[in-house]
């Protein structure tokens, strides 16, 4: 049993991505979140706003806290298109040196930066590769498709950008992955398979735990 965990697992780590398992047929990952927040980009361009950009948090420290809600904030401060205008990055830097401290504002600054270089690479390869080759096996296919999105992230983020913008999203999908690898074992009974659930469940990050739901909430039904 622990054998059988222990692969699940590796087998799980090698997958960083931002797409559940079941969703193989998508394509790059979005990288504009549609949603209700006191500023947007659409409504900042008239000017700045004395209103708290929704994802713009610091710690006690005064650092810049990360995750998805300031990958979110990014999104809607550079707009639809995947090639922000510049407009849009002036608009954005602008509000960031206005609504953060220092250290957290250079820290927002940087990573900004580095994710428009992100953006702007998966809107390339977009057009260079419009369609891509995977293994006729689904699961398989999903995984080579989840790599391939973690590595140009990784190429244009850096591994500290890639985990700050990105690191909730491939914990829930490598936990996915392994459910879905669970859920074919034919060698265990259901119970047994939910217990190693839970044990996968226990090793999110509480963040990404809080985003998926109670353990209870994603058992494996048959």
């Amino acid at each position: 049993m622990k054998k059988m965990l222990a692969f699940i697992v590796v087998l799980s780590a090698s997958a960083g991505c931002v797409l559940i398992l079941d969703q193989s047929e998508q394509q790059e990952p979005a990288v504009i979140t549609q949603g209700a927040a006191p500023v947007t980009a659409r409504s900042a361009r008239g000017g700045l706003s004395a209103e708290p950009l929704a994802g713009f948090e610091v710690d006690a420290g005064g650092h810049l806290k990360t995750g998805q809600p300031l990958r979110l904030a990014f999104d809607r401060l550079l707009g639809q298109p995947d090639i922000a205008g510049a407009e849009d990055v002036a608009l954005a830097l602008a509000l960031i040196h206005q609504q953060l401290p220092e250290p957290a504002s250079r820290e927002a600054e940087q990573l900004l930066h580095h994710y428009l270089s992100y953006r702007q690479a998966a809107h390339a390869r977009t057009l260079d590769h419009p369609t891509m080759m995977l293994p006729a096996d689904k699961r398989m296919a999903a995984l080579v498709m989840l790599q391939n999105q973690q590595s140009l992230r990784s190429q244009s983020l850096g591994t500290e950008g890639d985990q700050a913008l990105y690191g909730d999203d491939d914990a829930l999908a490598r936990l996915q992955l392994a459910k879905n690898q669970l859920a074919a074992m034919n060698g265990l009974s259901l119970e047994q398979k939910n217990e190693q659930l839970a044990q996968l469940y226990t090793q999110l990050p509480t963040t990404a735990q809080i985003r998926l739901g109670s353990v209870e909430q994603i058992a494996i039904t048959q």
